[in-house]
């Protein structure tokens, strides 16, 4: 698991509006990070996707940046890249 292995750290946000994930994923890969942001269902997640297509994300981007884990609460999976 990466936990253990220090590649990926878990991040919780309080305001999460499409502006802050974007800019919180933006920043990651700025940075030599991915982040992913998880959330508890499909319907969070295709309004998430959405809205972050609509702040200029492209469609693969989004897909690849937001995703469901059922029953989670909506945070960050941050990834170091390879």
């Amino acid at each position: 698991d990466c936990h253990y292995s220090g590649t990926c750290v878990d991040a919780t946000i309080t305001n999460n509006f499409p502006t802050t994930i974007n800019r919180f994923i933006a920043t990651a890969d700025n940075n030599n990070l991915r982040a992913q942001y998880e959330v508890p269902n499909d319907t969070d997640r295709d309004a998430m996707r959405a809205s972050l297509v609509s702040l200029g994300m492209t469609q693969q981007q989004a897909a690849a940046s937001v995703i469901t884990v059922a029953g989670v609460r909506p945070h960050f999976s941050v990834y170091k890249k390879p």
